[in-house]
């Protein structure tokens, strides 16, 4: 099923989909997650992801419904630790140095969620960045 967060509407079409992307105005992302619902899909892991997903998920952040709210932590921190897997991310000064190197689709995605250290309070709270909270998170990926 991962292969399927590659997909594109080229591909699709040329596997006989193009009814099917029609049905779903080109979406897609809703088009995969619609045909296989009982995968748990991630929606940032597609290659091209819905628009608005990461504003609405900042959005979801400052819900004030604690379920909205908490599912959008989750997924941050799925996202979090999906990026310290894939690069090697083991602490803060990993993150620091990864983010100003390189990353930049990740360094966007982290700047709409409020930051890296945000982002990262979220995903890891035990490593209290909160009481050490000094600078303001702009300077995580430009110092």
């Amino acid at each position: 099923m991962d292969s399927l967060y590659l997909c594109n509407q080229n591909l699709i079409i040329s596997a006989g989909g193009a009814g099917l992307l029609r049905h779903y105005k080109g979406r897609v992302v809703h088009a995969i997650m619609d045909t296989y619902p009982e995968h748990q899909w991630q929606e940032w892991k597609f290659a091209i992801v819905p628009k608005g997903y990461w504003s609405n998920l900042a959005r979801d952040l400052r819900s004030t419904d604690p379920d909205v709210r908490q599912h959008a932590m989750l997924t941050i921190r799925e996202y979090v630790l999906y990026l310290e897997k894939k690069y090697g991310i083991q602490s803060l000064e990993q993150w620091k140095e990864r983010i100003k190197t390189g990353v930049t689709t990740a360094r966007r995605r982290i700047e709409t969620l409020g930051g890296l250290e945000n982002v990262l309070m979220i995903a890891h709270p035990e490593w209290n960045l909160s009481a050490n909270r000094t600078s303001n998170c702009g300077d995580y990926f430009y110092s």
